[in-house]
Order: structure tokens, then C-alpha cells, then sequence
């Protein structure tokens, strides 16, 4: 490969690494959603944003996930940041589930980072369930479980 060669390549992956990218999202109402999120490969440096709103306080659930191909582990500098309110409900680096609650409103989110050659990233948001929902679902278990149990015997 002549020198010419190796330089073309050379030059073409730094501006290729270098690449900012931004993405925008608009989720709309998600009160009373199952499951909603953002999800999006990236190139280099990124900061992509969404918008949702609440028209009732909400507990949350977040699963995050992100990897680099550069680097093959997480990507570098990444953080989630959720505002709305006029305050942040949470900003920090996210390698983990997170869970959180919403008062009513119109929310932004902030996701940035350093994905070096190329990533990927999923924010997937489920609301928690509330104690009868637990509750119902323990039972009706129970009760699946007790029927088995009573036709082994017969």
C-alpha cells in the first residue's frame, strides 16, 4: 500500500471519529404508556434530545443500555439527564437501571456522549407497577399453582 494510501485512510477515520451528531425526538403524551423510549446509533461525539409529557405524577423505570464498537464497552462520557419543571430529575453517567418519579409536565431529555467510531444506545422507560397490581398478579400465581398441585393429585 503506498504512502498516498495510508494517508487517505488515516485522514478519512479522524474526520470520521470526529463527527458530531443530533438527533431529535418528540414521544408526545405518555401517561399511561407501557413502555416508551429512544433508541439510536451514533457516530463520535453525539448529544441527542427528546420530549414527553405527563398529564399525571408517574414512578418510573429506566433500562439503559450502551456499547461502543471502538472501544467494546460502554461509551465514553455518557449521561442521561431528564429536565422539565425548571429542575433536572436526574443527570449522571448510566450503566444501570435507574428509577425514578415525574410530577405532571412537559419534560426534556439530554443524551450525550462519546461513542469514538460507532455505538448504539436504547433508553427504554416502563412505568413501575403499583403494590395491587403486584399483589393481583402473586395471587392469580397462586392460584394457577394451586390447581396444578390439585390435579397431579387426582
Amino acid at each position: 500500500m503506498t504512502l498516498l494510501k495510508k494517508l487517505l485512510i488515516a485522514t478519512s477515520m479522524v474526520l470520521f471519529t470526529s463527527i458530531a451528531s443530533a438527533e431529535s425526538f418528540d414521544l408526545g403524551d405518555v401517561t399511561g404508556e407501557s413502555v416508551f423510549g429512544i433508541s439510536n446509533e451514533v457516530v463520535g461525539a453525539f448529544e441527542d434530545t427528546a420530549t414527553f409529557t405527563l398529564t399525571a405524577p408517574s414512578e418510573f423505570e429506566a433500562v439503559v443500555f450502551n456499547f461502543s464498537f471502538a472501544t467494546f464497552s460502554a461509551i465514553e462520557d455518557f449521561t442521561i439527564s431528564i429536565m422539565g419543571q425548571g429542575a433536572v430529575a436526574f443527570s449522571e453517567v448510566v450503566t444501570q437501571n435507574i428509577n425514578f418519579t415525574l410530577a405532571a409536565g412537559t419534560y426534556d431529555v439530554f443524551v450525550t456522549g462519546d461513542a469514538g467510531t460507532v455505538g448504539s444506545y436504547a433508553v427504554t422507560v416502563s412505568p413501575v407497577p403499583e403494590a395491587s397490581t403486584i399483589a393481583l398478579m402473586l395471587s392469580g400465581l397462586g392460584f394457577v399453582s394451586f390447581v396444578a398441585k390439585r390435579r397431579r393429585k387426582l
